[in-house]
């Protein structure tokens, strides 16, 4: 069998390495460009943007509550009228005077003028020497006040007033509830004001029983 030597065949292989060759190199050259080329400016902005933090919920400050006040409520007072028993109304001063008859008696004393500072008993002397409700001066600012009385324990109620820009006194005596000597003694009370007080100027009056004391 005779061979012949085929000059195009023999150079066929040669040919198509070259070709692959060349389209390898293209593809590198490709990937090459790729990796070189930079990034957009769309990328490169969201690139650069900081990530944003969770920003810390805001203090709430607590707001006042107004704190209530209680308003003070006026009392209002009472008017200072005598009633018909001298021991129910608002007694401000009570004195026990000193008897020769040895009997217990008081004197409340209502004083509606405001200005007697003090009051006290006085000595009696033996018997009785007054008529009606006596006023005498002891000094510019005190009167001494005499009256006579049954031998008995009692309480008496003085009333003071300013009517007329002068004195008014009133004294509200009980009389006795069971059988007594006839006899009487007397009741003396001593009252210092805070200013001059004339005795000639003063109506003193004297009441039986608890009828109204003025």
């Amino acid at each position: 069998m005779s061979r012949f030597h085929d000059p195009a065949g023999a150079l066929r292989p040669a040919t198509l390495s070259l070709a692959g060759l060349a389209i390898a190199s293209v593809a590198v050259a490709a990937i090459a460009l790729n990796a070189g080329r930079p990034t957009g400016p769309s990328e490169a902005a969201a690139a650069s943007q900081p990530v944003p933090r969770a920003s810390a919920p805001a203090a709430v400050e607590p707001t006042p509550v107004a704190t209530p006040v209680a308003t003070p409520v006026a009392t209002p007072k009472p008017a200072n009228t005598p009633e018909t028993d001298p021991g129910q109304d608002a007694i401000p001063l009570t004195v026990e005077l000193v008897t020769v008859d040895g009997h217990a008696v008081t004197v409340d004393i209502v004083d509606r003028t405001g200005s007697i500072v003090s009051a006290i008993s006085g000595q009696p002397a033996e018997g009785a020497s007054a008529e009606g409700l006596s006023v005498v001066n002891i000094d510019a600012r005190t009167l001494r006040l005499t009256w006579v009385d049954f031998p008995i324990a009692n309480r008496d109620a003085l009333f003071v007033d300013a009517v007329n820009g002068k004195l008014r006194m009133l004294l509200v005596q009980p009389p006795p509830t069971a059988t007594t000597d006839a006899i009487g003694f007397d009741r003396v009370l001593i009252l210092k004001f805070d200013r001059p007080v004339d005795a000639g100027s003063v109506g003193a009056t004297i009441q039986e029983g608890l009828d109204t004391a003025g």
